[in-house]
C-alpha cells in the first residue's frame, strides 16, 4: 500500500490479543534497550487504524496518543496469506505508538496481521557496489533462508551517497 493512499480511521479499543503478542515478540527480538517498553503492552489502546487494507494501528496509553515524532524501534518480516510483509514497531517519547504491517508487493489486496510463527528477524549484510556511477555501500536485508528482500529504503539511501 502506498503511503499516499493511507487514511486513518479513529478508534478507541483495547489492543487485541494478536496485536499485543506481535508487539511483545518484536520487543523480545529487537534491540534489548527497548525491552522495558513491554510493561506498556497490557495498557495499549488502539486509537486509529489504516483504511488502505493493511492492519496498521496507532496506539495510545491512558488516552494519550503518541504519533508525533515517532521513531522506529523494531523492523522485522513475516508472511501473511503467502505474501511477504514488513512489520515495524514505533515509539514516541518512551511510549509505544504504532504497529505498522505493510506489503512488499505494494498491492491493494487487504490482508491481516501475521501469525507469531511467521515473524522473523532480518539478517543484515552490507555490500559495496556501483550505483549511479558511484561506489556505494548498501545494506541488504535477508530472511533467515537467505532470500534477499527488496527494500525501497535501500534505493533511497543509495542515491544519497
Amino acid at each position: 500500500m502506498s503511503e499516499g493512499s493511507k487514511v486513518h480511521e479513529a478508534l478507541d479499543r483495547p489492543a487485541s490479543q494478536q496485536e499485543r503478542e506481535i508487539v511483545r515478540w518484536l520487543l523480545e527480538h529487537g534491540d534489548p534497550k527497548y525491552l522495558p517498553l513491554a510493561s506498556q503492552i497490557d495498557a495499549l489502546r488502539v486509537v486509529s487504524k489504516c483504511t488502505c487494507g493493511c492492519p496498521t494501528v496507532h496506539f495510545a496509553l491512558e488516552g494519550d496518543p503518541s504519533v508525533q515524532g515517532t521513531h522506529l524501534i523494531c523492523d522485522c518480516g513475516a508472511t501473511v496469506d503467502d505474501q511477504e510483509v514488513g512489520v515495524l514497531l514505533f515509539a514516541c517519547e518512551g511510549k509505544l505508538s504504532m504497529l505498522e504491517v505493510y506489503s512488499y508487493a505494494d498491492n491493494d489486496k487487504p490482508f491481516g496481521l501475521p501469525k507469531i510463527e511467521s515473524l522473523y528477524t532480518y539478517q543484515k549484510e552490507e555490500i559495496t557496489r556501483y550505483v549511479g556511477g558511484r561506489l556505494t555501500t548498501v545494506t541488504l536485508l535477508k530472511r533467515p533462508n537467505d532470500k534477499e528482500l527488496p527494500r525501497a529504503s535501500d534505493a533511497d539511501d543509495s542515491s544519497k551517497s
